[in-house]
């Protein structure tokens, strides 16, 4: 039971990422009806819609980002719309501090896939934050190299078994030394296979949970794989 409240802490944001979640809930923002589609419509959208908190806000339905580049200057905050599923291949994407979540009232699941993909910033934090129940995020051949943390969770309560969180061939990288360090988490299935962590937190952990947690063949940074 200890663990499955470590997992509810990191999923609610209590324990990683305070640099990103500070981000909140844009509270006053234009919600603009055009769908979003690449790199450089969401980059524009943060730009011209900054909350209180200096955050931009986009929100974006389904969506297959795929051989792009670009950067976002902003930092911003992109929330699913609901059931939606976003997709990145082989895309570049420069960001500061990054925060992709579906809304927390959401009842249908959201889903991200990342293939072939690199996410950094020299100067900010990144958290992929999924709620919904049957949420997934699949993660393969990608780089997150973000200097001050790198967290992706999915899954909001202990009773979210069905969430899924597969991660293959991938490099996890927060080195700054200010890093808050790097989490995976799912309450339901956590699987990281062939993939390398490199964190200058302290003790150069990086922790993952999952009620149900599998490593294989990973390296770098010392792995901590907990679940029931």
């Amino acid at each position: 039971m200890q663990t499955k409240r470590r997992i509810i802490e990191y999923v609610l944001g209590a324990g990683l990422l305070c640099t990103v979640t500070a981000a909140g809930v844009a509270t006053g923002l234009k919600t603009e009806g055009n769908m979003l589609t690449s790199i450089t419509q969401i980059s524009n959208r943060c730009q011209r819609n900054i909350g209180a908190d200096g955050f931009g806000h986009a929100v974006i339905g389904d969506a297959n980002i795929s051989g792009q580049s670009g950067v976002i200057a902003q930092p911003c905050k992109v929330r699913l719309k609901a059931g939606s599923t976003l997709q990145l291949n082989n895309v570049h994407l420069e960001t500061k501090n990054l925060l992709i979540e579906d809304s927390p009232l959401i009842k249908r699941p959201s889903h991200m896939v990342i293939n072939n993909t690199s996410l950094v910033s020299p100067v900010g934090g990144l958290q992929i934050k999924l709620g919904a129940a049957k949420s997934t995020v699949a993660v393969k051949n990608s780089l997150f190299s973000y200097a001050l943390s790198v967290g992706i969770s999915v899954g909001q309560t202990d009773k979210d078994f069905a969430t899924i969180l597969n991660v293959n061939n991938s490099v996890f990288r927060s080195k700054s030394p200010d890093t808050e360090g790097i989490v995976l988490v799912s309450t339901g299935q956590a699987i990281v296979r062939q993939s390398r962590f490199e964190s200058s937190a302290t003790g150069g952990q990086a922790l993952l949970l999952g009620t149900q947690c599998t490593l294989v063949d990973n390296s770098g940074a010392n792995q901590q794989c907990q679940g029931e």
